[in-house]
């Protein structure tokens, strides 16, 4: 069955895909220009400078090709794979608790002799995936906090949230909550339960902090927050050389390789966390401010994309991918400049790593889909398709209900024969 020509897919949003080329292409740079004064000197890596980049290159390639297969794919067929994606999830992040791989005293990692993955940076796209596809199907779940909200929200965070906390990875389980409650707001939830939820969990984040007392690395971490210097050898250290690269580049920094915190025995995680530190060194505050506009382009670009999507499940869709990558990058941001308490969430598309990186350019090639089918209200009926053109033909236009002014809910036939049903889900 063929499209009318009214129907057929719109050219991809092209700021978002150039936006999104700008920061790889970056990134790619930024990585070997962290990485390879110390790639240089450690063991492991044989004295290659380009070991880093190479593998980072390598891990961009899978990514763009992920990404340009996610845009050729119709993004609502993801919805029938909601639930398998979510179960695939859960299974990996018990996977890591009982044989994953760990580093740092983290146990985060999953796999078999140089092929591992990192569970929870898939987790977010999954969990993404999923609240789009009950919230789409089932619209009046967000109108109820007891028999909605709460129940679907305790399901997100006991199978999916706390599984990552327990690695431990707050960084990536706040990530998650922020992403969740943000979906759940886009889909009609009230503010006010949103802000209820952030106070009890930020509230259980301090209780956490001191359940191993006062000793506790994540107390540290938090009191280092404050006062950096009172630990400068331990919990502080990475912080207080974080914010030594910032007020070292200045205006335009050092000069472009010229960094002195990349080299061994300074900062740590310099090519990962902390990469946003080496490009104000280096490129001062004119570097990190672009950097800054070029994830602030791509979340007004990506709402953007939600915001004219007139199919639910794809307006959720793309809503959840968007704060997913923007609260991603706010997080490590404010880490690096010290502005929320040290965790371990890399920044999109510029630190090293494939765990992130393949993950976020397939989920940006689904936006990408998106935005090639902005008006495509029939994919959520599509097995409908010949009662709703036979209704178009005997209904007068005018009869027809006008998209909703949130995040538009598809206009199907059967709410237009019937005048009170406002809402359809996938088939």
């Amino acid at each position: 069955m063929t499209r009318t020509s009214e129907e057929q897919p719109l050219a991809p949003d092209w700021w978002l895909f150039i936006i999104t080329l700008l920061l790889l292409g970056g990134g790619v740079v930024m990585v070997f220009n962290a990485s390879y004064a110390l790639a240089a000197e450690v063991k492991y890596t044989g004295g290659d400078p380009a070991y880093f980049v190479k593998r980072q290159a390598l891990w961009a390639v899978i990514g763009l090709i992920g990404m340009f297969a996610a845009m050729r794919i119709s993004y609502w067929k993801l919805a029938k794979l909601a639930v398998p994606l979510l179960l695939v999830t859960i299974a990996l992040l018990a996977g890591v608790l009982v044989m994953g791989h760990g580093a740092q005293g983290a146990q985060r990692w999953i796999g078999y002799g140089p092929i591992k993955i990192q569970p929870s940076e898939f987790a977010k796209l999954a969990v993404v995936i999923y609240l789009a596809r009950v919230l789409s199907a089932r619209p009046l779940l967000v109108q109820n906090l007891w028999r909605g909200v709460v129940p679907l929200l305790g399901v997100v965070i006991l199978f999916v949230i706390l599984p990552v906390e327990l690695q431990p990875d707050l960084g990536t389980a706040v990530t998650l909550l922020l992403t969740v409650l943000l979906v759940f707001y886009a889909a009609g939830a009230k503010a006010r339960w949103m802000i209820g939820f952030l106070t009890v969990f930020a509230l259980a984040g301090v209780g956490l902090a001191l359940r191993h007392g006062t000793d506790g690395y994540r107390w540290k971490r938090m009191t280092t927050f404050v006062n950096p210097a009172a630990d400068y050898n331990g919990a502080g250290y990475q912080i207080t050389h974080s914010r030594i690269a910032l007020g070292t580049g200045g205006l335009l920094g050092v000069g472009f390789g010229q960094s002195r915190e990349k080299l061994k025995g300074n900062l740590p995680a310099q090519r990962t966390d902390f990469i946003f530190a080496i490009v104000g060194e280096e490129m001062g505050l004119v570097g990190t401010c672009g950097v800054l506009f070029m994830f602030s382009l791509l979340a007004a670009r990506g709402f953007y994309v939600a915001r004219r999507t007139r199919n639910a499940f794809g307006a959720l869709l793309a809503t959840g991918i968007t704060g997913m990558i923007s609260v991603q990058a706010l997080i490590n941001i404010g880490v690096v400049t010290a502005s929320l308490p040290a965790t371990g969430v890399p920044l999109p598309f510029l630190s090293y790593g494939g765990s992130s990186l393949v993950p976020t350019l397939v989920a940006i090639g689904i936006l990408l889909n998106i935005s090639r089918n902005p008006s495509y209200e029939e994919t959520v009926a599509r097995g409908h398709r010949r009662n709703t053109r036979r209704l178009l033909r005997t209904r007068k236009p005018s009869r027809l209900p006008a998209a909703s002014a949130a995040y538009g809910g598809e206009d199907i036939a059967r709410s237009a024969s019937s005048g009170r049903r406002r809402d359809s889900q996938p088939s």
